[in-house]
């Protein structure tokens, strides 16, 4: 049973990786016509200035939501 336990909790531990990987891909900052965006699947959507915080403190803010809705 213990064995079970351990193959379970590895088997969520390698998709909660995965899916990491995946939001750290999907979302991204890129620039374009001179200015910082906030990408997702490589398409900017937000622009730098449209933001009142950091572009980076979003990004992972953002990041952060995402993998919370994932749980």
């Amino acid at each position: 049973m213990k064995l079970f336990s351990k193959i379970i909790q590895r088997i969520r531990l390698r998709d909660m990786q995965k899916n990491e990987a995946r939001v750290n891909e999907d979302y991204q900052i890129c620039e374009r016509d001179g200015k910082l965006w906030l990408t997702f699947w490589g398409h900017p959507f937000i622009p730098q200035n449209f933001l009142k915080s950091d572009i980076v403190e979003v990004l992972n803010e953002i990041r952060k939501l995402h993998m919370d809705d994932k749980i």
